[in-house]
């Protein structure tokens, strides 16, 4: 029996964004073999010239002669490489998988930061179904000023078993003619269906297929996964499972700092440190702020928008007035001169929170008392109360100076 599998735009499922390849489950014979759902059949015969020997001269030469390697994201991944995303739940994989897509597609840096090559993408998603992927591109290409529909960009919205045969023949016919420059497979967690995620062998062996077919035509492959749930552990040490983190060359690890949802327009901000790790680039971590938001949170079609902006850390302060205080007090006056009103302990969280720099209440209070101390804060209400009330004494000197001129 064979699954044929047709090309759909997407505009027949909900409206324009980019082409779908559907996996339709027609029982009939079809000119391309693609996959059956219930086929696990294991990779009996490998392919010609996987095991090829060669002299050590002879490959010194080929790699001597071949084009300079580039990169296809600056700095984090070449391009023919291959490596995971990976974070906690909720924390914006698939979001960081579809903005990248959308920068390799358009030539445009992932994330606003870092730099990429361009080319065609292969997506295989697995997860959330047309509608939610339409509103995602439109969200992430209306950020960039990009029209969407002219984007080299192929979806499935299935992905393949990583040791069916007759899927990884589809999946290797579909980047020989197309030539993607990246692949993408997410979730790592349905594509390696019935593996034991804490064996290396055999998560070794759901691996190598796809690893080998993008390798073999140039592609760089990156899978998307998740966290385990001990919480112990940092960076790419959080994935899920013996295997991931072993096969992958190139391992991005995203970890929420914090989360904030406006309550009126439940505009939704988190804070994200990105881990990058590889055996060919310096380990770093860059951390992020993410904000999505639509125009009417109650209506389900109603248009995303989607907004990424680097976070820099705070260095030593230039203000002479803060010198000698503790970095929470520095925050927290920070906070303060940005809303330039009076303000509680909950609002001065809210800020600092959408700032990507959150603080306890605790500490807020504790550091609001040094700030006072120092006169560089004023209070109303009972001093390190939550009930209280903080203004910045410049920011109201300010007004008050503003007022005597009239």
């Amino acid at each position: 029996m064979r699954w044929h599998t047709g090309p759909r735009p997407l505009e027949e499922i909900s409206s324009p964004a980019v082409t779908v390849e559907l996996c339709e489950h027609v029982m009939s014979p079809g000119p391309r073999e693609g996959f059956a759902l219930d086929e696990q059949a294991p990779w009996d015969q490998e392919p010609p010239g996987l095991l090829d020997i060669e002299d050590l001269s002879t490959l010194l030469d080929r790699v001597d002669d071949a084009p300079p390697p580039l990169y296809l994201i600056d700095g984090v991944m070449a391009e023919g490489d291959y490596g995971m995303l990976a974070a906690e739940f909720k924390a914006g994989k698939t979001w960081g998988s579809a903005d990248l897509a959308v920068s390799v597609a358009s030539g445009t840096p992932w994330l606003g930061i870092f730099a990429t090559s361009t080319g065609p993408v292969l997506l295989f998603a697995g997860e959330g179904g047309p509608r939610k992927i339409a509103r995602r591109f439109r969200a992430v290409c209306e950020s960039r000023g990009i029209d969407p529909s002219s984007l080299p960009i192929r979806i499935c919205l299935r992905v393949p078993h990583l040791t069916s045969e007759s899927a990884m023949t589809f999946v290797e016919e579909e980047i020989a003619e197309r030539k993607p420059r990246l692949v993408i497979v997410d979730p790592l967690y349905l594509a390696a269906r019935g593996a034991r995620g804490a064996d290396l062998y055999e998560m070794g062996a759901h691996l190598e297929r796809i690893q080998m077919v993008c390798q073999r035509h140039g592609s760089a492959l990156l899978l998307v996964h998740h966290w385990n749930k001990t919480g112990e552990g940092k960076g790419a040490k959080r994935m899920s499972g013996a295997g991931p983190d072993a096969w992958g060359r190139v391992l991005i690890s995203m970890a929420v700092i914090s989360r904030h949802t406006d309550r009126e327009t439940k505009a939704s901000t988190v804070v994200l440190d990105l881990d990058f790790q590889g055996d060919e680039i310096a380990e770093s971590t860059t951390r992020i702020r993410r904000r999505l938001w639509a125009d009417d949170p109650s209506d389900l079609t109603s248009p995303l928008h989607y907004e990424v902006e680097l976070i820099e850390e705070p260095g030593t302060p230039s203000d002479p007035a803060l010198a000698g205080l503790r970095p929470s007090a520095i925050k927290v006056m920070a906070a303060l001169d940005t809303v330039a009103d009076w303000c509680s302990v909950r609002d001065i969280g809210d800020t600092l929170a959408e700032a990507g720099t959150p603080l306890k209440a605790r500490t807020i209070q504790d550091a609001l008392a040094a700030l006072v101390d120092a006169g560089l804060t004023t209070s109303m209400g009972v001093l390190g109360s939550s009930g209280g009330k903080w203004c910045s004494a410049r920011a109201q000197s300010a007004e008050i100076e503003d007022r005597n001129a009239f």
